[in-house]
Parts: C-alpha cells; sequence; structure tokens
C-alpha cells in the first residue's frame, strides 16, 4: 500500500485554505489579507496554514494560478477550433463575460493583481494572465485578417475588454443596491448585448 501521498484531509485542509485565501484576496488585495485572516476564517492557526503553504506569497500564487488555469479552460470550452476566426474572437471574450459574472471573486482578485501590481518581482514564467491576453490578441488579428496594424493596438483593445469585464462582474451587487433585482436583469441584459455589438465593431475594425 503506498502511503507516500498526502491524505484526504490534508488535501480537504489545503482546498479549504485555498477558498478562504480567495475570498479574502478577493476583498482585500494580497497586501490587505493577512495569514492571520486567512486562517482565521476556518478557525485555524497561522502555523497549521504555513504548514500547507510557507508563505502567503505561496498561497496567493496558487491563487492566481487556479484563477488563469479555469480562464484557459473557459476559452477552450467556447471556442470551436474550425469556427470562422470572427466567431472565435466573439466566442472567446463572451465565454469570459460568463464565466466572470459567474465566479466575481475571480474578476475582484483580478482587479487588485492588475491594479496594483502586486507581485511586480514575480518571474516571467508567473505572469499567468499575459499568456491569456496574448491568445485574445491573436484571435482578434486573426478575426480582423489585418496583420499589418500594430500589435499595441490589439493589445489595447483586448485589455480595454478584459477591464471592462471584470470590472461590472465585480460590481453586479453594487448595481443591485442602486436599481433593485428586477432592473438589474435588464441591465445585465443589455450590458451582454453592448459587449457583443462592440466586440463586432473590433473584429470590423471600428
Amino acid at each position: 500500500m503506498d502511503d507516500t501521498g498526502p491524505t484526504p484531509a490534508i488535501d480537504d485542509t489545503r482546498e479549504q485554505l485555498l477558498a478562504a485565501a480567495h475570498r479574502q484576496f478577493a476583498a482585500r488585495g494580497f497586501h490587505g489579507a493577512s495569514i492571520s485572516l486567512i486562517a482565521g476564517e476556518l478557525e485555524l492557526t497561522k502555523q497549521a496554514l504555513l504548514y500547507h503553504f510557507h508563505r502567503k506569497e505561496d498561497l496567493y500564487r496558487e491563487v492566481l494560478h487556479r484563477i488563469a488555469q479555469r480562464m484557459f479552460v473557459t476559452l477552450r470550452n467556447n471556442v470551436a477550433p474550425f469556427a470562422p476566426a470572427a466567431q472565435r474572437f466573439e466566442d472567446a471574450v463572451m465565454g469570459v463575460y460568463a464565466a466572470m459574472v459567474d465566479n466575481p471573486l475571480d474578476a475582484k482578485v483580478l482587479m487588485h493583481e492588475l491594479l496594483e501590481h502586486q507581485r511586480r518581482d514575480a518571474p516571467e514564467d508567473d505572469w499567468f494572465f499575459k499568456a491569456w491576453i496574448d491568445k485574445h490578441v491573436a484571435l482578434l488579428v486573426e478575426a480582423r485578417g489585418d496583420h499589418d496594424r500594430p500589435n499595441a493596438e490589439a493589445v489595447a483593445q483586448v485589455y480595454m475588454l478584459a477591464s471592462a469585464i471584470c470590472y461590472y462582474a465585480a460590481s453586479g451587487p453594487v448595481l443591485v443596491r442602486f436599481y433593485g433585482e428586477g432592473e438589474f436583469a435588464a441591465i445585465e441584459d443589455a450590458y451582454e448585448r453592448e459587449l457583443r455589438a462592440l466586440v463586432r465593431r473590433m473584429i470590423a475594425g471600428g
């Protein structure tokens, strides 16, 4: 019998810590979320957390890595490989939108990470979201069929879409408070339509 692997209890504690860290990093960012807060949410000691993750940086990196993995799974699941290029880009963006609305904590973590530049010393291999942005840039360039435009323009447009989606997904509860559940449902429908229209204008070169 192989007993060298982690026990189910250890795996379960690790997953609970990652879930708590996800919530704390979404609410407070890397610097605001302390080891004590994360461990305390589960009524664990700091030492128990450090047994699984030696540093807060290690925990944060794993949270970011998992978000990036989910984003790439979303991309793979929403983009048909043999669809027309314009359809692939539109499906990719709308897939991101649906995923972020369903997982607003991911959107909040990303906003903290991108706005606060919290891992400025991270190695290039840890720039998880650059690869995701570059993939969408390549899809946009292919959709337009115009490889002579400056790459910076496509990067700016993809980043504009991503930031707008994250901001909207993260601010849903505020819009509900402002306008109520019924009106928010109408806003959601309108936002999706406007986003799709913006994507199509970008593809057309607008």
